[in-house]
């Protein structure tokens, strides 16, 4: 994960699952093969688990912007 200027986040890892908070700014995330355990970007708009790609998340109002860059895989985005 690499965080933007005046970007915040809340890492909370454990052994079920690998949760980043979004609470400000942009945040550019790289997940990487071979852990079991789901990555998730949570926000105040929702969830977005990554599946095995390159994303960036933005917080901004009135909402978050999600978009994937190449080469693409998949996102799945749940509430």
């Amino acid at each position: 994960v690499r965080l933007n200027s005046r970007s915040a986040i809340d890492v909370r890892f454990d052994g079920e699952r690998r949760q980043v908070v979004l609470l400000a700014g942009e945040i550019l995330v790289e997940t990487a093969h071979g852990d079991p355990r789901p990555f998730v970007v949570s926000s105040a708009d929702g969830d977005m688990r990554a599946l095995g790609t390159r994303f960036l998340v933005r917080r901004e109002e009135p909402g978050t912007r999600l978009t994937v860059l190449p080469p693409s895989a998949a996102v799945s985005c749940f509430r």
